[in-house]
Parts: C-alpha cells; structure tokens; sequence
C-alpha cells in the first residue's frame, strides 16, 4: 500500500556512491542522486531528530538539540553529507550562502561523534565506510571550515584527518569538556580578521 507524503515519517538514507560523499545537486531523472527515502525507520531510529535548516531561532536549534537521542549505528559519513548540504544553497535545504571568492560567508561544519563508524546503506565493515567518511571530509574542507569532535569513542586519526586543521580536532572525554570545546570553537568562527 503506497504511503501519504504528508503523513510520512520515513528516513532518509545515504545517496549511492559517489554521491554519498558530496553535495552534488539532485535529478530527478537520476535516480542515482536522488535521497533514498525508506517509509519505515528501523524501530531503533524511529525517534531520531530531525534536520534542522540554517537559521537565526535559537530557541529552535536548542530544543532540537535537547531532543536528540543517540539510537542506531554511527554513520559520520552521512552526517558531514547533511552538514555539506545545509551549508550550500542547493535543494533539498537552499538556506546557505551562494556568495564565492574575496569577502564570502564563510562556512564552518562541526563534525561530532561518539563511535566507530560501523555501518552505512552500502557495507557494515568499518573500513569500507572509513573509506567513503575520508571521501566526504575531502569535499567538505573544500566548502568550508570542519572542526571534528570525538566524544569518548571513535576513530581519532580519521577525526584529526578530517578537520581542517590539527587544532581543530577535539577529543573529549566526558561530558564536562564539551563546553569549553564548544566556547573554543566559538572563539575561533568569531575572531575577526581585516586583510589589507
């Protein structure tokens, strides 16, 4: 039986390869790039958040955080695929900058995990979605700022090979830390820097 798209509350999954890895606008006539909707969310995942689009409600943004719930396998690979599209300007969220070259918005990606990467659409094999995360961070440092966190768990060389640079790499090991990170990370968007 086909599903009401006003009333669905599927998941959305990882684009095939190699899309998976980039924010390579969608067609609909290209079933490859499209954002595979599943009608059902596994039982585990089914209370996950929601993405969130850019915006200045902060209220928002902190109840959205406050609602989340750790469920699931890790999958920092469609994460930072999200993250790249929340940044751009393309469909499906079309809140980010469109601006390019000398005095752009510049883009920043903070990259948060607790886990091994242990499964995507395409393998459970943590090397194999390792491979496709190293993918992503490449496509993600050429929009932008990463800053990477890992929390207790994953895999640190993957992390630090992510940001952007060494010192934007964070490993936190309890829940304390995350504040004086977040205030750091902070610090560094908003220094400000007159070229001329």
């Amino acid at each position: 039986m086909p599903f009401d798209k006003k009333n669905w509350r599927g998941c959305i999954q990882d684009r095939d390869k190699s899309y998976d890895t980039s924010d390579y606008t969608y067609n609909k006539n290209r079933t490859s790039t499209l954002y595979p909707a599943v009608e059902q969310c596994p039982s585990s995942e089914r209370n996950l958040a929601i993405v969130q689009p850019l915006t200045t409600n902060f209220n928002s943004l902190r109840n959205a955080v406050d609602d989340m719930k750790a469920a699931g396998n890790t999958n920092v690979t469609i994460g930072i695929a999200w993250g790249m599209s929340l940044l751009s300007s393309k469909a499906p969220y079309t809140q980010g900058s469109t601006a390019t070259g000398r005095g752009a918005t510049q883009k920043y990606l903070i990259v948060l995990t607790d886990g091994e990467n242990t499964q995507n659409r395409f393998s459970s094999r943590t090397s194999d979605v390792d491979a496709r995360t190293k993918l992503a961070c490449a496509e993600a440092k050429a929009m932008g700022t990463i800053f990477t966190i890992r929390v207790i768990d994953g895999d640190a060389g993957l992390l630090r090979a992510c940001a952007s640079d060494e010192t934007n790499y964070f490993d936190v090991e309890s829940a304390s830390e995350m504040t004086p990170v977040f205030r750091a990370i902070a610090n560094e968007i908003a220094q400000l820097r007159i070229a001329m």
